[in-house]
């Protein structure tokens, strides 16, 4: 992980409006596949739609807020970070309660309310194929233990920055994503 220098920044911003087209000269489009997607108060509401980026570089932070409409398939892929060595993707559970990082091995969110929160997820992958996972954005509990996942990623298929859902309907609120460093809650926000 690397700490943040003013220089670094958030290159992908949305805030529920057309990933494809975002409003502000300094955010980069997606491009999109699937037909099932439409953007209102300000959360983009998606069925069967999936966003892509091609980035330059090797780390990457991704930052998402979800909710669940209706719950995706077990295995359904919501957030995925490849740097073409590594790859690593949040997916469904199939269940409303919790959420897996999978790269390598798999590690599993548990204790979540994901029909009836809004619940905030950060996703990293460093150039050496690193990944952690933090829900909540936090990195310890009360009581000082690790709160995120870590996994190794998984062999690499090219270099892409992926969101969205082909299964359920999931409210995607705030997407923020940085290709210029693996950042942890303290160290981009």
């Amino acid at each position: 992980m690397a700490i943040a220098e003013r220089t670094d920044y958030w290159d992908f911003r949305f805030l529920g409006d057309n990933p494809t087209d975002p409003p502000g000269g300094s955010n980069t489009a997606f491009s999109a596949t699937g037909s099932g997607a439409s953007s209102a108060s300000g959360y983009r509401t998606i069925t069967d739609e999936v966003l892509t980026a091609t980035p330059t570089t090797s780390d990457y932070t991704a930052f998402a807020i979800i909710k669940y409409g209706t719950t995706p398939d077990n295995n359904e892929v919501l957030l995925r970070l490849d740097n073409n060595s590594k790859r690593v993707e949040v997916q469904s559970t199939g269940a409303d309660t919790s959420l897996k990082i999978v790269g390598a091995t798999t590690e599993t969110y548990t204790g979540l309310d994901l029909k009836s929160d809004y619940v905030p997820i950060r996703l990293t992958l460093d150039a050496s194929g690193n990944a952690k996972m933090y829900i909540f954005e936090i990195i310890e509990d009360d009581s000082g233990a690790t709160n995120n996942k870590s996994v190794a990623g998984s062999s690499g298929s090219g270099k892409a920055l992926r969101w969205g859902n082909t299964t359920g309907s999931v409210l995607w609120g705030n997407v923020y994503m940085s290709t210029m460093g693996a950042f942890s809650p303290d160290e981009l926000s």
